[in-house]
């Protein structure tokens, strides 16, 4: 047995560097990773005479978000700078594809009243929450 956050059936993690010349290098990293364990209810309930709810579980670790996977491509500029340190310049694009990677589970309930306009039942809804889309970064490094 794994603790939860290490369950994961599947983790692959590919990288490549290809030199142009002395200067220049491309760069690329692809990762993918089965989705993690999570803990989630089987129902919600309604607090009798309070605008809050009661969340009913199960078991631990009874649910799986979608699988996670990005693709980063990066450029690299090396040069010796005229006081002999190594300056680098790299352009980074994370996401490349821009994929909305699953992090967490957010669950919620709305009221449903019958015709008379009386509380019925709750309505759950499950939204899943991603960060981290299609991103670029400029980092610049010195080495003396």
């Amino acid at each position: 047995e794994y603790l939860f956050q290490f369950d994961r059936r599947n983790d692959l993690t590919v990288t490549t560097t290809y030199d142009l010349n002395d200067r220049w290098s491309l760069n690329a990293l692809f990762v993918f990773q089965t989705g993690s364990r999570i803990t989630a209810p089987i129902s919600i309930a309604p607090l009798p005479e309070n605008e809050s709810t009661i969340r009913n579980y199960e078991e631990r670790n009874n649910a799986t978000l979608p699988n996670y996977h990005r693709l980063d491509l990066s450029i690299q500029n090396t040069k010796e700078s005229k006081k002999g340190n190594l300056r680098t310049w790299e352009l980074t694009l994370y996401n490349v594809y821009n994929r909305l990677n699953p992090n967490r589970l957010l669950i919620s309930s709305t009221a449903v009243l019958d015709a008379s306009g009386d509380f019925s039942h709750l309505k759950p809804f499950v939204r899943i929450s991603s960060q981290f889309p299609f991103m670029p970064a400029l980092s610049y490094s010195l080495k003396f």
